[in-house]
């Protein structure tokens, strides 16, 4: 250590220069920054199965973006309405960058009055007869074809359904096109305003750029917040600017420091990484601290500086670093995630805290051993007061048993509530309900059936073909029926509907039986534009597809309506290839992904950090002591969430590896601090108030800090960031109460362990 102190000390020039010239190269990366939310960073591996599936859906009916624009009348569809929806159609189907339009203004159908049938559109623009349009509005209504997919079911609402062509892009370029062809469309909307009620787009392209949208607006609010809790919370500890500044400057360096590592490696700020703004500025502050506490103290004024600093280096550098590793360690661990978002956030977060460590322990000793004295500066209270150590001290030693029981009791508590604990999420949820992405969605889950596709193939012999559509309109009857499932739609679809008597006084009655159509009439459906959409014929293989819509809900009820979808495909099509995909399977499976990934992490982080603590305490045993009162403070924030019926999600489950590398932090210093005052006396109370005496204060400021930081997090425009700040502001606020409780209680009961 003192080889270290002297090597800062005789480099500081050097240390400071090569700071400030990385500091000034980092800064100008920053312009280059992206933001925006790569959605494809979240996705599923390629070799998954659901994934395979899902390329095997869009290889055979090639899925684009989709978006639903849904159309509020202000009564049942008529001429006008139709009319207008034909206007509407045909200028979108102009627009580059769209790939495909549908809506009742060209859909088409089978028309069984000749022999072969003849596949043609089901309006014509030319119709003028209101009585013949109120017929094809009733048809349309009562055909589950169009019902609750391009007509509501009142005939009070119409969809479009538009496909973006997007494939191909980079994720930046997918953004910025996505964004054009969105303001697209409402340009082309708007301009129809006085013909209709209201309009509302939904959509996966929709919830990205909400996500880009709430991101910026994110990133100014989570910046303003963060200032100002750093100022507050020094001017509080410091009667001087110099430690203000110190501190603040160091905190601005460690951001620009992170994020220029991010800029450099052409990673864009994303929701998850913005997060680093907050969290990077109060960890730099939290580090800074207990530097400047020890520098400030009242007994050191008018001591040699260099003195002083040596001093500093040599009580706070050991514990600083060590928590500075574990808590990169906690970051760092999110690596055992196998989504790529997931990944990265991890990094670069470890990166920036490994960075907010060298800043504080290396450059901020280097620059203070170059700047002239500090005079100005002390703190507030820079030692827990004597009195209050000692009547604390005395309290922990004296009630050790109490202590403890008290926190087996909770962890038993703790332990039954997170049984109760339940994994659930749901994209859309992510906003708040007042947000307009949400109303949007709500319009088109109530009117058209759901927005969450869920897509069934069948693949059989063509020659096998009409007995496979039979299969599929009894399994799509079956399906119609599950609580959550708003639409149906199939091939079947097109060859039956009504009963032949009502399809005659429609206007569309059959002349012969559409269930033994021979293969020429189905090549011709496969062949039409509106056939592709769910039949493809293969040279010796049909593949039909099922297209349901989920209504929208959390992954824990999606889970168990494609559990009950599963089912009654397993009853209906036992012996077919069956493809289960779409979006309802892959956010399951992304979410369990996710769950199973943050279980590992944690696992890793709590090991790493034990491996950690135990070689530099020489104990495992010690180790062993250590993390367990860090893994309380974990187990009441978890079981308070089983108790109050908060779900895991996308966010909430990093809280446990991601908090414990955090509260490891204070915990490393006390401990630190404890053997340094056991090696001076036997006496453990006496131990327990001069370590209370030296770094109460520190742990009790860097505490607030870090609970200030995650508070910055609350009022995001993100309910799971907003829940994740809440959550991990809690549970560092009881690993406080761990490090000054627990830990010293379990030292005391156990002695010979360490």
């Amino acid at each position: 250590m003192d080889r270290f102190v002297q090597l800062v000390r005789r480099r500081a020039d050097g240390i400071v220069l090569l700071t400030l010239l990385v500091t000034a190269l980092f800064a100008g990366a920053l312009p280059f920054l992206e933001i925006h939310n790569p959605s494809e960073k979240y996705e599923l591996p390629q070799e998954d199965p659901v994934a395979r599936d899902f390329r095997r859906l869009q290889a055979l009916f090639g899925e684009q973006e989709v978006v639903i624009l849904g159309i509020a009348f202000e009564s049942v569809i008529a001429l006008a309405e139709m009319q207008l929806l034909d206007r509407l159609t045909r200028e979108l189907e102009q627009r580059e960058g769209i790939a495909n339009v549908a809506s009742l203004a060209n859909a088409s159908w089978i028309y069984w009055h000749t022999v072969p049938p003849l596949i043609g559109p089901l309006y014509r623009p030319q119709l003028e007869d209101p009585s013949a349009m109120d017929r094809l509005v009733r048809f349309a209504t009562g055909q589950p074809l169009f019902a609750g997919n391009l007509i509501s079911e009142d005939g009070r609402s119409a969809a479009v359904l538009i496909e973006f062509s997007t494939r191909g892009l980079s994720s930046e370029e997918k953004t910025r096109y996505e964004r054009h062809l969105v303001e697209q469309v409402r340009g082309v909307v708007d301009a129809e305003r006085p013909h209709f009620r209201s309009y509302h787009l939904a959509g996966l392209p929709l919830i990205d750029l909400a996500f880009e949208e709430n991101l910026n607006a994110d990133l100014a609010l989570f910046g303003g917040l963060s200032a100002l809790l750093t100022l507050g919370i020094l001017l509080l500890l410091f009667r001087s600017w110099q430690p203000v500044v110190l501190a603040s400057g160091l905190a601005l360096v460690s951001l620009v420091w992170a994020l220029g590592v991010v800029s450099f490696t052409g990673t864009p700020l994303s929701v998850g990484l913005a997060m680093m703004v907050p969290l990077i500025l109060v960890v730099s502050i939290a580090y800074s601290v207990h530097y400047l506490t020890f520098l400030f103290r009242p007994e050191n004024r008018g001591a040699p500086k260099e003195e002083v600093l040596e001093r500093m280096l040599r009580g706070v550098l050991p514990p600083s670093l060590l928590t500075g590793l574990t808590t990169a360690c906690g970051f760092f661990a999110l690596n055992a995630s196998r989504l790529e978002g997931v990944r990265e956030v991890g990094t670069h977060l470890a990166i920036g805290v490994l960075a907010c460590g060298y800043l504080s322990s290396v450059f901020l000793p280097a620059l203070l051993f170059r700047l002239p004295a500090l005079n100005g500066g002390r703190v507030r209270m820079g030692q827990l007061p004597g009195e209050l150590a000692r009547k604390l001290g005395h309290w922990v030693v004296g009630r050790t048993g109490t202590i403890i029981a008290a926190a087996l009791l909770l962890s038993l508590i703790s332990a039954l509530g997170m049984l109760q604990l339940r994994v659930d999420s749901n994209h859309l949820f992510y906003f708040r309900p007042d947000e307009p992405v949400r109303r949007d969605y709500r319009f088109v889950d109530e009117n058209f059936g759901g927005a969450v596709p869920l897509e069934i193939l069948v693949t059989r012999p063509r020659a096998e073909l009409n007995e496979a559509v039979e299969e599929v309109r009894r399994l799509s009857a079956t399906l119609r029926a599950l609580d959550g499932i708003g639409s149906v739609a199939s091939v079947a679809d097109l060859v039956s509907g009504p009963e032949p008597t009502a399809r005659a006084a429609a206007g569309f009655g059959p002349l012969f039986q559409p269930d033994r159509l021979p293969v020429p009439v189905w090549e011709r459906i496969g062949a039409s534009e509106f056939g592709r959409s769910y039949l493809r014929l293969e040279d010796t293989l049909a593949t039909l597809r099922i297209s349901v819509r989920a209504r929208v809900q959390g992954t824990h009820g999606l889970e168990r309506l494609l559990e009950e979808v599963r089912e009654r495909v397993d009853t209906h099509l036992s012996n077919e290839q069956v493809l289960i995909t779409g979006m309802v399977p892959i956010f399951v499976r992304t979410l369990d992904y996710i769950v199973r990934s943050q279980i590992y992490s944690f696992t890793l982080a709590f090991g790493v950090i034990l491996l950690i603590i135990s070689v530099l305490t020489r104990s495992w045993r010690l180790g062993v002591i250590t993390m367990l009162a860090n893994t309380l403070p974990v187990l009441l924030v978890l079981g308070a969430m089983g108790w109050l019926r908060i779900p895991l999600d996308i966010s909430t489950v990093m809280i446990a590896s991601v908090v414990i590398g955090i509260a490891v932090d204070d915990t490393i210093h006390f401990l630190y601090r404890f053997l340094k005052e056991k090696a001076a006396t036997p006496n453990i109370e006496e131990v327990v108030t001069q370590t209370f005496r030296q770094v109460g204060t520190p742990l009790v400021i860097s505490t607030l800090v870090f609970f200030g930081g995650f508070m910055v997090l609350v009022p995001s425009s993100f309910v799971p960031i907003s829940y994740f700040g809440l959550l991990s502001g809690l549970t560092v606020l009881a690993a406080l109460v761990g490090d000054l409780l627990l830990l010293p209680a379990l030292l005391k009961a156990l002695p010979r362990y360490y």
